[in-house]
């Protein structure tokens, strides 16, 4: 799958190519007019099959979007759309916000210095930088990978990944992603999660994901 994605300083485009059929999402901070024009565009788009591929109408979908906000960075990349009900089978404890779970771990990580190890080593300062919705995969009482809410708007919503270095190539990150994906306050929503297609290691996670 194909992604070109438009980073503002105020909101965000994304195109997405699936084999033959091409969807547009944009963010709710975009005026009326700018969404539409943009799909229009998006519905006349090749498919990109090829992965060095790049939008026929790359130029165009900027020049639209700068009308509301300058056009700061643009960058190509890849999206993996979840499939509906992701599973992965796995023994790790997860952690879920908006649950009493969440809630412990919130306040062990504002009280424990312990605790607060591993999300310093991921550049966290506090708990707040948790972006709901959010899942946790812990190990030995300590948080190892988290899954949490990139993006999120009325259809749906984008996962950030991040794991302890020490941790990666274990499943915490599979076992994260699959557990936020699964998030009530999720339900109803389109999930996925993009990455510069130069990320060779999580083209391998999608190529590893049942569905």
């Amino acid at each position: 799958m194909r992604t070109i994605q438009t980073d503002l300083r105020v909101h965000a485009c994304t195109l997405r190519d699936a084999s033959q059929a091409t969807s547009f999402a944009s963010a709710t901070m975009l005026g009326e007019e700018t969404p539409r024009a943009v799909e229009s565009l998006s519905a006349a788009e090749p498919p990109l099959g090829d992965p060095d591929s790049t939008s026929f109408h790359l130029d165009d979908y900027a020049d639209l979007l700068a009308r509301e906000a300058p056009v700061e960075h643009r960058s190509v990349g890849l999206i993996y759309c979840f499939p509906d009900n992701l599973k992965y089978e796995h023994n790790l404890t997860l952690v879920g916000s908006n649950t009493p779970g969440g809630d412990r771990l919130l306040a062990g990580l504002a009280g424990d210095r312990a605790m607060q190890h591993s999300p310093m080593a991921l550049g966290f300062t506090a708990a707040t930088d948790l972006w709901a919705s959010w899942c946790v995969a812990v190990h030995r009482e300590e948080i190892a990978s988290i899954a949490m809410t990139a993006r999120i708007g009325p259809r749906g919503a984008e996962a950030g990944v991040i794991t302890v270095p020490e941790l990666r190539g274990r499943g915490f990150a599979k076992a994260a992603t699959s557990g936020w994906a699964s998030l009530p306050s999720l339900k109803g929503r389109a999930l996925a999660m993009s990455w510069p297609k130069q990320s060779i290691e999580r083209q391998k996670w999608i190529s590893n994901t049942p569905g």
